[in-house]
């Protein structure tokens, strides 16, 4: 007999738990992949003209080693909105198979409930949709605590030197994952890793040793990251990720106590609280979108410890009465109607509804007395909920990210492009193709100060100086100083909204701030208006005249 013939023949088996990762990372896919198209607001322009400038000049400026990747893939797919989100997206996808590493410390279930938390966080979905690459950083940290804690030293360091290189998240990043990795037990020799984590962080920022001037443009990137912009305020961002991570943060609150009820030790467990209180000093001292992601891997990782022990017991001792269980998402749904209906019309009779709800519950226990058993009855109301959060969250998820994504009101988006973008994008193309034959034909000019997002949305036209350009975009009513006759027409250019004013400072005031907790609504938007002049002549023989 042939040594071929003795060898056992492997054959590919099917299990639950593979079916399982499938749907989560098909989940992922899909949240995370859908309308890469739309347009880019101030930070993510911000940050792909940087990318967008290392193919035109290859003495700019990048800003760490994300950008090297992001540059790579505008030069493979072309300029364009969705080539610049691509290396974000992967990363991020990639992020949610990473409890994988710690399958033989959570368990299957534990680490695939982790895995669909992952999919399901509004945050993490933002961060992975995002041009700015926060979520390499975030992602390779997340990684690098994995690795540490399932005994992987070497690989760790070597992530969490990656994760210096990555761009202006990482030093907060690198930090939280060091501290998260010390609480769970984690003890290596700093001396034998420090070698390893410098070769990751030299190697990322130079591209593998091909670009060295990336070593002291990542440690620039490291420098800015710690003094952001002051778009944001600590409020807005815990508000918004109140609203959009009750899952999460509801879980972990349940986790929490019960870990201390039933005074279980568990190492990871002080690592995802790790992670909490580093995100949640994070936010307060540098209140920046991305500051609340170490808030959302640690609720998920530690919400992941009660759902997995819930669904355990949802699935042995399934709910008798499935009328229970619906009785009881209607009284949760109805509540959550009725909120919506009072930020809405403001009516008190509304406000009130929750409290019916309430008495549905109550009524709901009282069955107690006609043969229900009292555990039964929580069974059918943990489940009720459970449901209930599972498609609040993916509904916050859908609405952050694909049915509004360039919405300023939003808890993480602080100036985003206005409708008037697109307008002017399309009249100066009409502009060169009729006036030249080509789209792309005409030499632009604008300020050096322009934002972000009109200097990425002019990207394919030449820029020129004031003198030679045939068409000048300037703010609001400013004229070109040039001795030709020209023609003005406005566009609202960026939009922004103030949520600093939704406050309860007056019982009246409650409303505005109950219409933006429910629909995401500033009452007033501010815009910019930018005025596109163009060249009287070149007008003429855009219209045919000349």
């Amino acid at each position: 007999m042939s040594q071929a013939a003795e060898q056992p023949v492997r054959r590919l088996q099917l299990t639950a738990e593979g079916v399982a990762w499938t749907a989560v990372l098909t989940c992922a896919l899909l949240l995370r992949w859908a309308n890469l198209a739309s347009a880019l607001d101030e930070g993510e322009s911000a940050q792909a003209l940087r990318a967008l400038a290392a193919l035109r000049a290859p003495d700019a400026v990048l800003n760490g080693a994300f950008s090297v990747l992001q540059a790579a893939s505008l030069a493979t797919f072309g300029a364009s909105e969705g080539a610049a989100r691509l290396p974000a997206v992967v990363l991020g996808t990639l992020l949610v198979g990473t409890p994988l590493l710690l399958r033989s410390m959570l368990g299957r279930a534990e680490a695939l409930t982790l895995g669909a938390l992952f999919v399901l966080s509004p945050t993490l979905t933002f961060a992975a949709r995002s041009a700015e690459g926060a979520v390499g950083a975030w992602g390779l940290a997340w990684l690098a605590f994995a690795l540490a804690v399932s005994n992987r030293a070497v690989s760790a360091a070597v992530a969490l030197g990656v994760t210096l290189a990555a761009g202006p998240e990482g030093v907060p990043a690198a930090l939280i994952a060091i501290a998260a990795a010390v609480a769970t037990g984690f003890r290596a020799s700093a001396a034998r890793l420090l070698p390893t984590a410098v070769s990751g962080f030299v190697l990322a920022a130079s591209a593998g040793l091909s670009r060295w001037v990336g070593l002291g443009e990542s440690l620039a990137a490291l420098a800015s990251g710690l003094s952001p912009a002051g778009l944001f305020s600590s409020e807005r961002l815990l508000m918004g990720f109140a609203i959009s991570e009750p899952m999460a943060w509801i879980g972990a609150l349940a986790s929490g106590v019960w870990l201390l009820v039933q005074r279980a030790s568990l190492p990871l467990a002080r690592g995802w609280v790790a992670w909490l209180v580093g995100g949640g000093l994070l936010v307060l001292v540098r209140p920046v979108p991305w500051s609340v992601l170490p808030l959302a891997l640690g609720a998920a990782g530690l919400a992941s410890v009660g759902y997995t022990r819930l669904l355990a017991l949802l699935l042995d001792e399934a709910p008798r009465s499935l009328g229970i269980t619906g009785l009881a998402a209607l009284a949760l749904a109805y509540a959550a109607l009725a909120l919506r209906q009072f930020a809405e019309s403001q009516l008190l009779a509304w406000g009130a509804a929750p409290l019916v709800s309430i008495a549905m519950l109550l009524l709901i226990f009282s069955l107690g007395s006609l043969g229900f058993s009292p555990a039964s009855l929580l069974r059918s109301v943990a489940a009720a909920g459970l449901i209930f959060l599972a498609l609040h969250t993916l509904s916050a998820n859908f609405h952050l990210n694909l049915v509004r994504p360039n919405n300023s009101a939003e808890p993480y988006r602080a100036l985003t492009p206005a409708e008037g973008l697109g307008a002017l994008m399309r009249t100066v193309q009409a502009l060169s193709t009729r006036a030249t034959g080509e789209p792309y034909a005409l030499r632009v000019h604008y300020p050096d100060d322009a934002p972000a997002v009109l200097r990425w949305a002019m990207r394919h036209w030449r820029f020129a100086e004031a003198h030679e350009a045939q068409v000048w975009l300037m703010p609001s009513e400013a004229q070109p100083n040039v001795n030709r006759a020209l023609l003005g027409h406005g566009f609202l250019v960026t939009q922004r909204a103030s949520l600093r004013a939704l406050v309860c400072a007056a019982p009246a005031q409650c409303f505005a701030l109950a219409r933006w907790t429910a629909f995401r609504e500033a009452p007033a938007v501010q815009a910019e208006r930018w005025t596109l002049w163009v060249d009287a002549d070149l007008a003429l023989r855009a219209s045919g005249y000349r």
